[in-house]
C-alpha cells in the first residue's frame, strides 16, 4: 500500500472548522448542514435544483379516481405516468 499522503494546509483548515463546529468554507460562521452555513447549504442547494415533493401512499388511496390521469396530474403537480402507475 503507499503511504498516505499529509493533508494538505486547506483540508487542514477545512477539518479544524469542522471540529469547531464552524462551516468549511467561512470560520466565522456557525454550521447549518452537511458542515456548511446556512448560505453555502442554500447555493449547493439551488445549483441541485428544486427536489419533487413526496406523496405518501396514503395520498393515493384518497384520491377520486372517476376524474381522467391528466386532470389528476395537473391537480397532484405530478406526471401522468405516476398517475397511470398509481391507478392500477
Amino acid at each position: 500500500m503507499k503511504p498516505d499522503k499529509p493533508l494538505s494546509r486547506q483540508r487542514r483548515e477545512q477539518l479544524k472548522n469542522k471540529a469547531n463546529g464552524k462551516c468549511y468554507s467561512h470560520k466565522d460562521r456557525d454550521m447549518h448542514k452537511a458542515g456548511l452555513c446556512e448560505e453555502c447549504y442554500s447555493k449547493i442547494v439551488a445549483k441541485r435544483g428544486i427536489k419533487k415533493p413526496h406523496h405518501p401512499k396514503s395520498m393515493w388511496e384518497t384520491i377520486d379516481y372517476s376524474k381522467s390521469n391528466d386532470e389528476l396530474a395537473a391537480l397532484l403537480g405530478v406526471c401522468k405516468n405516476a398517475v397511470e402507475y398509481h391507478r392500477k
